[in-house]
């Protein structure tokens, strides 16, 4: 057979005694590996791992037994380490595993979410007595060394064009951004201590308009006071972390988007303007059709404007924790990597499935797939909870978004998924269809896959990791 290319692996093993090291070594070594999609030769050489062993290998592969998994060792995960430029454990012998549904097929399953997330590295199960496992240890080493181009997908140029397409429409019915000139300087001088942001929120006036706001949001009377305060005519205080004002003030240098102007970041509470319009979640019924679209058109520019803001890393501006709708109100991190970001996410995400999978065991429904991953975690930064009580209809008809507490840099499904949440759980009974219609033209298609896996981070992080935060 003609070869395109040919590659050295040099692969060490690493784990305890019974786990099949010796039998993985002797499948692997000298063995040669043909990539079928390119028809690429992979030379493999394999050894055992010692104290001596250099730092020249492709890949270590850790092994776990799947049927007595023990605590992989910090000395062996840093040997393994030190030894190549890749880690993966394999989880052995899963060919012995109960059988599905049983206690012992959750816990094989739970080690196969743990372990990537803990020791933050790459975690499959083999049998790596069967050519078919041999095959996937290989082809896994091989596109460590040599990865694949990834390939030009039709669908995905179609998708692109309709997308520049829609981009183009929006841009011509969106609704003016310009700024209304204003003078708050008397108001300003009266706030400069974080005494007079406490004195303000006591004044009877001040109270009132709490008192109207909830109203207007059907808070119950009894909650208690909402997070924001409007102290003067023109002025709203918010009791919130230094992380949303770094966001505020990198969201407006780097877009045209309409939010409040910051002012005294000495205060311990965020001083912003107040905006004198509606939550959409008020007015969006009383507008025309044509109104509605310009609105999703504004909303659709905004978020494009917040997508060509890139990072590598996930979350806050400040700072890199990540929380929001999907992470139950805690804070995580920060992460090293995006793939950390993205193991520890598919190790709640299995939680979550898990309390659905035993309750469909119980009523005897079948059960569904695991959660997938694949999709496309590249951070770009998202509002994160674009509900219709964080977007403002000013009088003058320009649009304001508010509440930029779950903002950062997350995967970009997270902006739709957030605005499917709200719209479908949290105020299920009060949106309108018009408006929820409107939430991929205006934040983007959602998969079922992503769906389905964010549905269960947000399952997990409530039944298993509640309370719990990085912070």
């Amino acid at each position: 057979m003609h070869t395109s290319a040919s590659y050295p692996v040099s692969v060490t093993i690493h784990g305890e005694q019974g786990t099949g090291k010796k039998t993985l070594v002797s499948a692997l070594h000298k063995h040669v590996y043909i990539r079928d999609q390119d028809n690429a030769a992979f030379l493999f050489k394999a050894q055992l791992a010692n104290e001596s062993t250099k730092n020249l290998a492709s890949v270590s592969f850790v092994l776990v037994d799947a049927a007595h998994p023990k605590q992989i060792s910090n000395e062996v995960m840093s040997l393994a380490r030190e030894s190549s430029a890749l880690t993966c454990i394999l989880l052995t012998k899963p060919d012995l595993i109960s059988a599905e549904g049983s206690n012992d097929y959750f816990s094989y399953l739970y080690q196969m979410h743990r372990l990537p997330s803990e020791f933050d590295c790459d975690c499959f199960a083999i049998n790596i007595t069967s050519d078919k496992g041999i095959c996937q240890v290989m082809h896994y080493a091989a596109n460590s060394v040599a990865p694949l181009p990834k390939p030009l997908s039709w669908k995905a140029f179609l998708q692109r064009s309709c997308s520049s397409c829609l981009d183009f429409i929006a841009t011509l019915f969106s609704l003016p951004t310009d700024r209304p000139p204003i003078d708050i300087d008397a108001e300003l001088a009266a706030v400069q201590t974080q005494d007079d942001v406490d004195r303000l929120q006591d004044d009877t006036r001040t109270i009132a308009w709490n008192d109207d706001l909830k109203h207007r949001l059907r808070i119950n009377p009894s909650w208690g006071t909402p997070g924001v305060h409007r102290i003067t005519p023109s002025l709203v205080v918010k009791e919130t972390g230094s992380f949303e004002r770094a966001t505020m003030e990198y969201v407006r240098k780097h877009t045209t988007i309409l939010i409040p102007n910051l002012y005294h970041s000495h205060l311990g509470s965020l001083l912003m303007d107040f905006v004198d319009g509606e939550m959409l979640y008020e007015c969006w019924d009383r507008q025309t059709w044509f109104m509605q679209f310009r609105i999703a058109c504004t909303l659709r520019t905004y978020i494009n404007q917040l997508r060509t803001l890139k990072r590598p890393n996930v979350g806050h501006v400040e700072d890199g924790y990540v929380n929001g709708i999907f992470f139950s109100e805690g804070d995580y991190g920060p992460f090293e990597s995006i793939s950390s970001f993205r193991r520890f996410c598919t190790r709640v995400a299995y939680l979550g499935w898990e309390i659905l999978a035993r309750r469909a065991l119980s009523s005897y429904e079948p059960q569904e797939p695991l959660p997938n991953k694949n999709f496309d975690w590249s951070p770009t930064f998202v509002h994160g909870d674009l509900n219709m009580t964080n977007i403002i209809l000013d009088k003058r008809g320009r649009l304001w978004l508010i509440d930029w507490g779950n903002a950062g840099f997350y995967p970009p499904c997270i902006e739709s998924l957030a605005m499917r949440h709200s719209n479908e759980m949290i105020l299920q009974d009060t949106v309108p269809s018009s408006w929820s219609r409107y939430r991929q033209f205006i934040a983007g298609a959602t998969s079922e896959d992503e769906e389905k896996f964010w549905d269960n981070v947000y399952l997990g992080f409530i039944h298993r990791f509640a309370g719990v935060s990085f912070r």
